[in-house]
């Protein structure tokens, strides 16, 4: 029902919201809003590539709650390196340019 209306299979939203969860426990002592947006890009990203990681790789349907699991758990950790850059852009410029030579 949900999927006809949004495009959104329930067998994705359990894993992205669990995985939204643990991550919210994983950075329990940063800001709110990292724990948010950390949050929703991790379920967005679960729910939505979920089936395009499946398709693509022609991945059996039995993988679909670990794949989005995972997926969703990667993109909330994207956007903890994302507000980790936002923090401290100067440090992140040093880095690379020392690594580049």
């Amino acid at each position: 029902m949900l999927h006809e209306y949004i495009g959104i299979k329930l067998t994705s939203v359990i894993p992205a919201f669990f995985g939204a969860c643990i991550y919210a426990l994983r950075v329990a002592q940063k800001s709110w809003k990292l724990r948010l947006s950390g949050g929703i890009a991790g379920f967005c990203t679960a729910v939505y590539s979920t089936p395009i990681v499946l398709m693509y790789f022609e991945l059996p349907i039995k993988l679909e709650n670990g794949i989005a699991f995972f997926l969703g758990l990667t993109g909330a950790l994207i956007i903890e390196l994302i507000f980790g850059a936002l923090a401290d852009p100067i440090g992140i410029y040093k880095r690379v340019r020392n690594k580049s030579g």
